[in-house]
């Protein structure tokens, strides 16, 4: 929490993160309740509740804070072959961990921070040619959830001006991607 507000972030950490599935895998698992039967990692462990309370408050607020699309390159390109492997890998991971659920929100609250490609559609190629690959509906709700949460505290004109005008955004938008990318268009839409 210290990095929290501080200009320069966690590159160090978002970089391995991206690197290292299991790391993600890890912040989910100590963050989030398990569903289901079976047993944690030891390492997951707490040595009592208020330290599991501090735990997984913490990995909340890393899970939240990342802002590095797993196979970005140094020129900031994502690479789709290692962005699907990534997300292949926490997938599978969570689901190990009887997080699958939550695992999929957190991926999906992930991919929403990637920003506008170059064509000005949001989000970026790369995650759209991923999405239409092992995209479900959990991963887009995630994408939904974690775009609004970007907008922060916010005033809404008198008569919902600015939903109207997001709206028609992205409704001009899915219609723009809807042949090449299905699944995005619906998220979209």
């Amino acid at each position: 929490s210290a990095f929290q507000h501080g200009q320069r972030g966690i590159p160090n950490l978002e970089r391995q993160i991206a690197e290292t599935p299991a790391l993600f895998v890890q912040a989910v698992g100590l963050a989030y309740k398990r569903k289901g039967g079976g047993e944690d990692p030891p390492e997951w462990g707490a040595a009592n509740e208020e330290a599991r309370g501090n735990i997984a408050s913490q990995a909340y607020r890393l899970l939240h804070n990342i802002k590095r699309i797993p196979g970005t390159g140094e020129d900031g390109s994502v690479d789709v072959t290692k962005l699907k492997t990534w997300i292949t890998d926490v997938r599978g991971q969570c689901k190990s961990c009887g997080r699958e659920d939550v695992g999929d929100s957190a991926i999906g609250e992930l991919l929403s921070k990637s920003g506008a490609g170059e064509d000005g559609i949001w989000p970026i190629p790369a995650i759209r040619d991923v999405l239409e690959e092992v995209g479900n509906q959990t991963i887009a709700d995630g994408m939904s959830v974690g775009l609004y949460n970007q907008r922060g505290a916010h005033w809404r004109d008198v008569g919902g001006r600015q939903e109207r005008d997001l709206a028609t955004k992205y409704r001009g938008w899915s219609t723009q991607v809807t042949l090449e990318w299905p699944f995005a268009s619906r998220l979209l839409r």
